[in-house]
């Protein structure tokens, strides 16, 4: 065990070794006796996640592999993860197997194999990638933390509550004025409100990944979708994944056009929604899925900076890095905010 602790940075053995404590004893408890071969760090931001491969004694030869994910900044979301993976895999989706969780601080995962990252948003896969929200959307909506309420409530107090978390003291050159913006955003919520009543339209809340984008999806040989990362799931308004993923890989219209198409294939209430109507949706929770994304990178700066965490020995963005893409954010909201709306 020590051989695949020692190669690692010396700031992160202690968390290391305290890991892989944890991972043993779910093994002990199932009088399970394992050899840890390795071990390899694969994410450090909002969680450490590493690969633990190891054999059992019976079968030295034979090495397996787990993931796990540790929350080491008490972030209480990995038992929300843990939940909602069991609930996705009784309903089929190609989601990684939750093994098991650990004194609420370590999620055992299933390793997923053979599978790539998504490098290229061609019709195809785009099309898959409508055909996997159009099953989830067809799943009900499971969440401890959201009940459905109506879109443009929803809009308000998800405003509100993003602009206190990212007005933080600890960074004086990151503001954003809370009584001017939420007047910038009277514009969105009145065209978010005459859509819905000009069409009538039956406001759809469904079950939403949270962090929908390419780097938590990966591809099989078969050309299977896998969706990974589902520690913010809970329930959305209709499209603001469409939002989400428009925002984080810089999809043009046409593009998200291709992942509503392929939810149309599978999810039935969608007929409710002409693409004209979804465009509008798509823009106004986009203006959200922008603050959302600064709001997290905030929270990630306010961890290195004031709590100190092991995320600034772990992570390879500096710091100065991470505030000039929150600060290019907010340029990018503003000009959204004036321009679209």
């Amino acid at each position: 065990m020590n051989s695949g602790i020692e190669r690692h940075n010396y700031h992160i053995q202690p968390l290391l070794r305290h890991v892989i404590a944890l991972a043993q004893s779910y093994f002990f408890e199932r009088e399970n006796q394992i050899i840890i071969q390795h071990t390899d760090i694969v994410k450090s931001s909002s969680h450490f996640v590493v690969k633990l491969h190891y054999s059992h004694r019976e079968t030295l030869d034979k090495m397996e592999t787990v993931v796990l994910k540790y929350d080491y900044d008490d972030l209480q979301t990995l038992k929300s993860e843990y939940k909602i993976l069991r609930h996705l895999k009784k309903h089929n989706l190609r989601v990684p197997i939750s093994y098991a969780l650990v004194q609420e601080k370590l999620l055992i995962m299933e390793n997923l194999v053979g599978l790539n990252s998504i490098i290229q948003s061609n019709s195809t896969v785009l099309l898959k990638i409508g055909n996997f929200l159009g099953q989830l959307y067809n799943i009900s909506c499971y969440s401890e933390h959201n009940s459905p309420r109506t879109y443009v409530t929803f809009f308000e107090t998800q405003l509100q509550n993003l602009v206190r978390r990212i007005n933080t003291d600890f960074e004086p050159r990151i503001s954003i004025e809370k009584k001017s913006l939420i007047k910038a955003f009277e514009k969105p919520i009145k065209e978010l409100s005459a859509v819905i009543h000009e069409n009538n339209l039956k406001e759809h809340f469904v079950l939403s990944h949270g962090d929908f984008s390419f780097r938590n999806m990966l591809m099989s040989e078969q050309k299977e979708l896998y969706v990974i990362d589902w520690e913010n799931a809970c329930n959305r308004p209709l499209f603001y994944d469409l939002a989400w993923l428009k925002v984080e890989d810089q999809l043009t219209d046409m593009q998200i056009k291709g992942v509503y198409e392929g939810i149309a294939q599978l999810y039935a209430h969608i007929s409710e929604y002409s693409w004209e109507i979804c465009q509008t949706l798509v823009r106004v929770w986009e203006i959200l899925a922008l603050l959302e994304s600064i709001q997290w990178t905030v929270q990630f700066l306010w961890r290195i900076k004031v709590k100190k965490s092991l995320v600034r020995f772990l992570s390879p963005y500096k710091y100065e890095d991470s505030l000039s893409w929150v600060l290019n954010l907010i340029e990018l909201l503003n000009f959204k905010l004036k321009t679209s709306f």
